[in-house]
């Protein structure tokens, strides 16, 4: 659907047209026999507040078709949607690891196509294409290209090392990604955490705002309400 605003022509889409158009596409570089330098990279040197133009000029990486490595890093997870390294990324500097963790970062990244093909590390070329053309509008070139950094991740990837500890990516106040670990309770029983929201307007009183949080303590902490 199209529509003017302020006499400038705006699409929308449904989301039945988004899913189609974007989410059946793969990650991919232009430049594929870049990826394992990146990623070799990584152990040697510090951790990027924010992967930056910049800081992909200053680790080597200038050309502009370089910037295409950033996409394949997010969609790994090893980089957040702000560009700021997530966990993963701390845990890759581990190279005793690392191509074990890439090998699930893999495998989570291209979920759809490992359903199909349990062993696609070891697919041919040929296959990865047929599989990635069937799911994909993109033209020759791009699906060209999405097959290479297949086949570049996948070369650089323990897929038969026994599984490392991943620790789960969620957004923290700034935007910025976080780790979080599940730890078990000491009486062996997994704990529960409760994420509790209240919203408050500048219409409420402090009567009212007093009386959710009375609330809470009893029915929460098991305090009982003063008189």
């Amino acid at each position: 659907m199209h529509v003017l605003i302020g006499g400038a022509r705006v699409e929308f889409w449904r989301t039945s047209q988004v899913k189609e158009k974007f989410m059946a596409d793969f990650p991919y570089t232009s430049v594929a026999g870049k990826l394992k330098t990146f990623l070799d990279k990584i152990p040697e040197t510090g951790v990027p507040a924010k992967l930056t133009q910049q800081e992909l000029a200053a680790r080597g990486f200038k050309s502009t078709n370089d910037r295409t490595i950033l996409s394949v890093l997010k969609a790994l997870a090893l980089v957040g949607t702000e560009g700021s390294p997530t966990a993963h990324w701390q845990s890759y500097r581990d190279r005793s690891t690392n191509r074990a963790l890439l090998a699930q970062l893999i495998r989570t990244a291209y979920a759809d196509l490992f359903a199909v093909y349990p062993d696609a590390d070891r697919k041919s070329d040929a296959d990865i294409r047929n599989f990635m053309s069937s799911k994909t509008k993109a033209g020759e070139r791009a699906i060209l290209y999405m097959v290479q950094t297949f086949k570049a991740l996948a070369g650089m990837a323990d897929f038969g090392a026994a599984p490392v500890e991943v620790a789960s990516q969620e957004a923290g106040p700034s935007g910025a990604n976080v780790a979080q670990r599940h730890v078990p309770s000491k009486g062996g029983m997994p704990q529960v955490h409760v994420n509790l929201q209240i919203h408050l307007t500048d219409m409420d009183d402090e009567k009212k705002i007093d009386a959710v949080f009375r609330s809470m303590a009893e029915h929460i902490f098991g305090k009982e309400r003063e008189a």
